[in-house]
């Protein structure tokens, strides 16, 4: 059991609750012993008494363990019942803590934590609200991102986002049929950026930063941890002590060693889908799927695109015929893809960037890059 996994001893409530919820789905007296019996058994209740007639179930709960949110999902996961006409928020109680991004310690009034999760992506906040739902109290720890990670700043939201206003523009300049005469849309590509920032600042204050203010005994301190012993962190010069640790930090874009690359500069799906300024093009190192769908977005969105992969094909994870189908459909686009290439150096002459390379038989060739370089060499 958790309790057993963090060392907890039994020991009996001081700090109890009762409230009563309505509960929709009970048909017999057998429904309600199935959520009393479940109920009963779970860390944190004290005692369940549930009523199929009237629809009614009544609560004690151990605040140190569970909050009234906890206790409605614990009963929605019960069979095919549900809670209704109750919203999922927490006690309004004198104690609890208003969760925001600052520095604040828990409600045990030091900096001492059951839970210290480091990283602040999609992974960490599953760890953050579950543990809490089990009454933990938890530490999170955010640095480089914003919070939320790389899906919602700089991965997902913001690709798909690019990837469906191009499909847009790509189905309305191109008809199947031959009685339809394709148009060409006009494009505001800043706009298309700047909608995709605010769908990102949406999508982060309703996923992340909502979810954050609602839990309790979480306190959610933006920096970089270091740790001082297997139970002692630092953290922008205070320490913190936990009796368990969650490393959840994710991945960066692997960079390669290519002479000259960080001279002449280059882009990441960090930096490149805040590009306002629509490039005149773009050189994608890497044939994977986050290069790939890069490439066929910024190309449907007026950006001349060139691909260059060291391996024989696209896509390299999946088998060859996919591969091929993907070059054929990538070639109808103007999408140029140069498999088998091996960059030596990268130089600037001027505002462009020379690629010094050799072809698939081992001849040497140069590139000219006059827009960026962007980087999708895998994590």
């Amino acid at each position: 059991m958790l309790k057993n996994i963090f060392g907890k001893k039994e020991e009996k409530p001081q700090n109890i609750a009762t409230f009563s919820l309505d509960i929709e789905g009970m048909t017999c007296g057998g429904c309600s012993s199935h959520i009393e019996k479940d109920m009963n058994g779970a860390d944190g209740i004290v005692n369940c008494s549930v009523n199929h007639e009237t629809g009614k179930g009544e609560f004690t709960f151990d605040k140190d363990k569970l909050n009234k949110s906890a206790v409605i999902d614990a009963v929605n996961k019960v069979g095919n019942y549900k809670v209704v006409n109750e919203e999922k928020k927490e006690d309004c109680c004198a104690d609890s803590v208003t969760n925001e991004l600052q520095n604040t310690v828990n409600d045990k009034g030091n900096n001492d934590y059951d839970l210290i999760i480091i990283g602040g992506g999609s992974a960490a906040f599953s760890a953050m609200t579950t543990a809490n739902g089990l009454g933990l109290s938890v530490m999170l720890i955010n640095g480089g991102l914003d919070i939320g990670g790389t899906c919602v700043n700089v991965g997902c939201v913001p690709s798909k986002h690019l990837i469906r206003a191009a499909e847009s523009i790509h189905k309305a300049s191109h008809s199947p049929f031959a009685g339809v005469s394709p148009v060409a849309p006009t494009v505001d590509y800043g706009q298309i950026i700047r909608d995709k920032k605010d769908l990102v600042l949406a999508m982060r204050e309703k996923k992340y930063l909502k979810v954050a203010e609602s839990v309790e005994n979480v306190n959610i301190v933006e920096g970089w941890a270091n740790f001082l012993n297997e139970k002692t962190i630092e953290v922008n010069g205070t320490t913190y002590t936990g009796s368990k640790f969650l490393i959840s930090t994710g991945s960066t874009t692997n960079i390669p060693k290519i002479k000259g690359l960080q001279e002449v500069g280059y882009l990441t799906n960090v930096s490149l889908f805040d590009l306002e300024e629509k490039p005149e093009s773009l050189t994608i190192l890497g044939a994977g799927y986050i290069g790939l769908e890069m490439a066929q977005a910024f190309s449907r969105l007026g950006v001349k695109v060139r691909i260059l992969e060291f391996t024989d094909r696209v896509l390299r994870t999946q088998t060859n015929d996919v591969s091929k189908e993907l070059q054929k459909q990538f070639a109808s686009e103007g999408i140029e893809v140069l498999p088998n290439v091996r960059i030596q150096k990268l130089e600037k002459k001027g505002r462009d960037v020379l690629i010094h390379a050799k072809d698939p038989k081992g001849n040497p060739i140069e590139l000219i890059e006059k827009g960026h370089l962007v980087v999708a060499t895998g994590t």
